[in-house]
Order: C-alpha cells, then structure tokens, then sequence
C-alpha cells in the first residue's frame, strides 16, 4: 500500500493534488464506491463476472472486490482517508461459486448498548470561520450500531450520532469511569497515609510547619520542603545568601520518615528545633565525596541529570549550606 509520503499541495480547501491525482487513477474513498461505479469498473475487467456480481450486495463487493492503495489528506481539516480501488486480479479469478456464496451473504449490523461519559466535537462556523466546540456528555446512553455511535438520554431520545473513530470523539464506559475513581480514591488513600506517616515522625516545630503549609509546597528531590515559590532553582545555588531571607524555614527530611525544621542563618541551613538533638529525629546521612562521584560516573554517559545541569555542581545544597 502506498503511503502520501511527500507533501504535494492542496486544491482549495477540498483535498490535496496527491487526492487528486488518485482519483484521476480510478481510487476514491470507499464511501464514494456505489454499487453501479464496482460494477462498472468489474465489468471494464471481467464482463462475465459483472453480470454475476448484481445480486451481491454493495456491502459485500465493497468488503470483498476493493483494496486499500494509499491514504491522502482530504477537507479542510486535514483529515486522512484512505482511497480504494477494484483488485483486477481478484476480479480475473472470480469463479461462479465464489459468487453465488456471496450472493448469499447478508449484512449483519453489531450492536453493543452501555452506559457512559460521551466527549465530541461540534463544528461551529462556515468556511475559514469553522471552530471546534468540544460538547462533553455524561451518563448517558450509548450505543454501538454498525458505524456509529447513538447516544440517546434516559428517555430513549436521540442527542447525537457520531462515526466510531471520528476526530475529537471519545468514549468512557460506566465500568472505565468507577475504575479510574477507585484508582483515584486508592492514590488519595496513599497520600493521605504518606502525609501522616510524615507528620506522626516529624519535630513539634516540624508539626507545625507542616499546618502552616496546609498540603501547600514544593519539594526538592532531595525530600526538601518549602513554601510555595521559595524552593531554589539550580541557577540560584550560586546567589543562596541573596535567594533567601534571614530567618527563613523548611523541612528537611529526618531518618525516621519525617521532618525537622531548619532555619537560614544567613549563610546556611541550621536546624531550628530542640528535638534535632534525638537520634529519632536527626537528619539523613548525606552522601560523602566519594558516592557523589559514583553516582557521576554511573551518569557518564549522560552529560547533563533531569534539570540539564551536571549532577555534582548542582545538586542539593546540603546541610552545610
């Protein structure tokens, strides 16, 4: 199958000159194939095969006589459709048996009813004014008929139809909707007992810090908390004494899966409460000179860790700082 790989220009705003050209070639969409333009085409190949094919239904010589040979950009929006064409060596190979098995063939429509959330899009405007309106609808009634979707309210009246797989169209099950709000309920139970696991291991002044913040702050990955918008990028390691103020508190992670509090004394991070001075509550071992450099080495291969910055110069001011 042929791939539009190179651009080639657009006619108006109706499809591309690559679109173009394909139907100059005898391909279309395969909604643009009736059953009179198959048959035409068939009998341009193999009259005899023609005559036997008119009691196929267009469904079945549309499932059976075409074949996808390229993809071109359509609309003014762009869209990829795929363009069809008569398979002449299928149709030279016919055999009446083949067809009078198809002729027996009926289309059956799939159906599938459930309930959910319902998201499209509606086009508002004419022309280059066309704009996108996203319409979100939810516990309704959906259906799936053949091609499309139905949805319908609880009365059993029509909102919207849709094409299954349509731009901007998406659906969300009852079943998909309850799993993702016991997956959110299970992240929020998580937090909740990550916060209090902190909390229940942290200083008295670390308490109440912790109030203060109110589930409001930026962490470091270091385990550093501060204030919102007093957490240090790494282009202010080097100014640390202008960035903050005298005075100035975070948390810093203790070995028990808490905080304690340090306060800046104009030059570095101090700790700021009696309890510091409980093994219970002292703070994580940095690492030493040595294990910073491994860690550089292990990250060779890698000039630059997330932030872009070299892992050593910028890390995370310890307690020194």
């Amino acid at each position: 199958m042929d791939i539009e790989k190179i651009g080639n220009g657009y006619d108006g705003w109706s499809m591309s000159n690559n679109a173009r050209d394909a139907y100059a070639n005898g391909e279309m969409p395969i909604s643009k194939w009736s059953k009179t333009e198959i048959l035409n085409r068939v009998r341009e190949i193999n009259p005899k095969a023609a005559d036997l094919l008119k009691n196929v239904s267009v469904f079945v010589l549309k499932e059976k006589v075409l074949k996808q040979t390229s993809w071109h950009h359509t609309s003014m929006k762009y869209n990829k459709t795929a363009f069809y064409i008569v398979d002449e060596d299928l149709v030279n190979s016919l055999t009446e048996k083949q067809i009078a098995e198809w002729s027996d063939i009926k289309k059956t429509v799939s159906t599938k009813t459930y309930k959910g959330n319902f998201t499209y899009v509606k086009w508002i405007g004419n022309g280059r004014n066309v704009k996108a309106n996203v319409q979100n609808l939810e516990n309704v009634n959906i259906e799936e008929r053949g091609s499309f979707y139905y949805v319908t309210d609880n009365d059993g009246s029509l909102i919207v139809k849709k094409k299954i797989g349509s731009n901007g169209t998406f659906v969300k099950t009852a079943e998909e909707i309850q799993k993702a709000e016991e997956r959110r309920k299970s992240a929020q139970e998580y937090i909740r007992k990550r916060e209090q696991k902190h909390y229940d291991n942290s200083t008295s002044a670390a308490k109440e810090l912790l109030a203060e913040m109110n589930g409001k702050y930026e962490e470091s990955r270091m385990g550093y908390r501060y204030t919102v918008n007093r957490k240090p990028h790494p282009y202010d390691y080097d100014n640390l004494s202008e960035f903050f103020n005298k005075g100035e508190k975070r948390l810093a992670p203790n070995v028990n899966g808490g905080f304690y509090v340090q306060e800046w004394d104009g030059n570095k991070f101090i700790p700021a409460d009696n309890e510091y001075v409980n093994i219970k509550y002292s703070a994580k071992a940095e690492k030493s000179d040595e294990e910073l450099a491994d860690i550089a080495d292990e990250n060779s291969s890698n000039d630059k860790c997330m932030d872009g910055l070299n892992p050593i110069r910028h890390r995370e001011p310890p307690l020194s700082l």
